[in-house]
């Protein structure tokens, strides 16, 4: 996987992906949309590796193993940001101090990666962004 580089605008998110890439996804056309305005912005965008990890299970489970391969083929021209010993600890920090159902440890990766990095935008359909954790979502 390419290496990221120091400053990022977009932290692409595993739902994203999953909505970019299965087209049978409620949020397909809208993901399509929100790529093209990215590209179009020239915006950089970056993944974590837990969301690469996650969003191949999932297409495995959804689709099966060429989309998968597809995404990872994908992720792999995208720069990413490989989850640490110590980004994990503080994800996990994170995830114990939440105190609703539902919020995943991939989601507070996300968190802690775009505040240690100061990536100014997620890319999400998830609400839980923007109202727990104030991150702003790419629109």
């Amino acid at each position: 996987m390419a290496k990221p580089d120091t400053q990022h605008s977009v932290l692409v998110d595993s739902d994203a992906l999953v909505a970019w890439f299965y087209a049978y996804d409620a949020h397909h056309a809208r993901a399509l949309a929100i790529f093209d305005r990215i590209r179009k912005q020239r915006l950089s965008t970056v993944v974590q590796s837990l969301v690469v990890a996650e969003t191949a299970t999932f297409l495995s489970h959804r689709q099966g193993q060429t989309l998968a391969r597809q995404i990872l083929a994908f992720a792999s021209q995208l720069p990413v940001i490989h989850i640490t010993e110590d980004l994990q600890q503080e994800a996990l920090t994170l995830f114990a101090s939440l105190e609703p159902q539902g919020t995943s440890i991939v989601t507070c990766a996300n968190v802690v990666v775009a505040r240690r990095f100061t990536i100014p935008l997620i890319f999400s359909f998830h609400e839980v962004y923007t109202k727990q954790f104030k991150l702003t979502v790419a629109a």
